[in-house]
């Protein structure tokens, strides 16, 4: 049994594996902008790995670094596109704590072959293509965020608009009467309350004035 499975194990042909780590960055704090749905980074690889995993996206990859040679004239393409699905494989790693919940910054992509240089430049064309949509993705959604947050600010606007169309009759039709007037009224009232102090004691001057010129005559 020993010697059948060295001199299977001697036939069958070399294999190779590439890897490539990506680090992701995490989505917007929500605290400014919270996600409609839990768990939108990892949603957003999902649809990355279902994008990579089509059909077509794999068709160009064969046809680009000419893969899967004997199994093509083997089997229909459908099958040669189930085993290069089996040899692409995306696990994510590193996950970190972030307001109570787990969210994946990193994630590892593996591609298995026969040729090392071959499987090396495919493992590399898939991460580009990880890191391209992934970039294409979060700029749709600032985008998205930006186009919110400025809704947001406009109907602030508007209901602050609102608010002081409906407050205006008031403050024309009483004048001095509200609350942020109280001191500017309160100043206006210390003018003439000082100025009319100022002519009593002076009215009282000229009396005793008098008084002392009486006396004198």
């Amino acid at each position: 049994v020993l010697a059948s499975a060295l001199s299977f194990a001697l036939y069958l042909p070399d294999l190779y594996r590439s890897s490539a780590v990506l680090l992701v960055e995490r989505p917007v704090p929500e605290v400014y902008v919270r996600p409609a749905v839990s768990g939108e980074l990892e949603s957003r690889l999902h649809v990355i790995k279902q994008e990579i995993m089509s059909r077509v996206r794999l068709t160009d990859l064969i046809q680009r670094f000419d893969l899967y040679q004997d199994l093509r004239r083997e089997m229909p393409m459908d099958g040669v596109l189930d085993q290069m699905r089996h040899d692409i494989d995306v696990e994510l790693t590193g996950p970190e704590q972030v307001s109570g919940r787990k969210t994946t910054v990193s994630f590892k992509l593996s591609f298995t072959g026969a040729k090392a240089e071959t499987v090396a430049d495919v493992t590399n064309a898939l991460a580009n293509f990880y890191a391209s949509q992934n970039d294409e993705i979060r700029s749709q959604e600032a985008t998205r965020a930006t186009g919110f947050l400025k809704a947001q600010l406009d109907a602030t606007r508007r209901e602050l608009d609102s608010h002081e169309g409906s407050i205006r009759p008031y403050t024309s039709s009483h004048p001095g009467e509200l609350p942020q007037q109280v001191e500017v009224n309160l100043a206006a009232l210390e003018r003439p309350n000082t100025q009319l102090r100022l002519t009593g004691e002076r009215e009282i001057k000229l009396l005793e004035d008098r008084e002392k010129l009486a006396d004198g005559l």
